[in-house]
């Protein structure tokens, strides 16, 4: 009877015995996706693949490193003793960076720009950054950087909700630093442009020469090929064709594709939506190459998205300086079909 009971009170404790838990394993890290250290930053989200590499930084938001053949075509300069409360340029982070327009009009406080953003590997070859609600604009940005399978393709869609109370008037404003001695082909169209001479420049952020003359710029058909800095180095276009490139001098060109609309929907000085910001290399040793994208209105609660693509290919810098930019607009046909 006593034998009985005590084997009634071991199968009771153990059916009343909760289930132990299987050990909690760390969730599998997606394919292409890895960790980098550059300068001072550490463990920084990094997508590859046999081609490119991209890493991706928190600070700010942006792209540290966008290269292929070991070599970055971002402007990327030692930030370990960068101040946020610094002035003008000293404060100007490096690297691939990203903003919202228009940039006359748009206010945005420092949290956007250079504040902590959450970077999380979302899928293969895919990382996912979202910034803070900035309380200037109301806005809160997402970015997603897509590296393709087997090209140096980078998809980079920037997505803005306005979390604020306010209307809110923004548009998307890219601000890529790639490295200087550079030279931009930008494809325009004479019949459709509002500018005299295909491009603006603005002097001084205040005024706008609508009639340009520089020696840095040249005009081939219906090309602007900017060769180096400018005597002012803010440019602006109206383009239709929806890319540009960047022949840097170490062999390798950037190409941009992004979407263009009718000129009315951009709110960047002259309705441009690109710009080249071009500074000599003792002020800033990078060339800004920038796509803008329409001017939209959000209310409370409403968002709008907007979708960039790269490419870095290997090709020769001319031993002449002078690039054809015919030549390169066969070059990266594939990619713009």
């Amino acid at each position: 009877m006593i034998r009985a009971k005590l084997l009634l009170s071991c199968l009771s404790l153990i059916i009343m015995a909760p289930p132990q838990e299987k050990p909690r394993q760390a969730p599998a890290i997606p394919e292409g996706i890895s960790r980098s250290d550059v300068g001072c930053y550490k463990d920084c989200l990094t997508i590859s693949n046999q081609v490119a590499k991209v890493v991706t930084c928190e600070r700010g938001g942006r792209i540290l490193v966008y290269q292929r053949d070991d070599k970055n075509i971002l402007f990327l300069r030692d930030e370990s003793n960068w101040d946020p409360n610094g002035k003008g340029l000293a404060k100007q982070l490096s690297g691939g960076r990203f903003d919202i327009g228009p940039e006359q009009i748009q206010s945005r406080g420092d949290l956007l720009w250079n504040g902590d953003w959450n970077a999380t590997a979302t899928a293969p070859r895919q990382i996912t950054m979202t910034s803070q609600v900035d309380p200037d604009s109301g806005l809160q940005v997402v970015r997603v950087f897509q590296l393709d399978e087997s090209t140096s393709q980078l998809t980079i869609t920037q997505n803005v909700t306005n979390k604020g109370r306010d209307t809110v008037r923004q548009c998307y404003w890219s601000r890529t630093l790639a490295v200087h001695g550079g030279v931009a082909i930008v494809p325009c169209d004479a019949t459709r442009s509002l500018m005299p001479n295909l491009y603006c420049m603005a002097p001084n952020g205040k005024t706008l020469n609508v009639r340009p003359e520089d020696p840095a710029v040249r005009h081939v058909d219906d090309f602007l090929v900017i060769d180096g800095p400018p005597e002012f180095a803010k440019l602006g276009m109206d383009s239709v064709k929806g890319w540009v490139a960047y022949q840097s001098p170490h062999d390798q060109l950037l190409l941009k594709k992004y979407p263009v609309f009718d000129v009315g929907q951009y709110g960047d000085l002259a309705g441009y939506n690109l710009s080249i910001w071009y500074p000599n290399k003792d002020r800033l040793a990078a060339c800004e190459v920038e796509p803008i994208g329409p001017t939209k209105t959000l209310q409370p609660g409403e968002s709008d998205s907007f979708t960039v693509q790269w490419w870095l290919l290997s090709r020769k810098f001319p031993k002449s300086g002078t690039v054809d930019p015919h030549a390169v607009e066969k070059f990266v046909a594939p990619m713009l079909k």
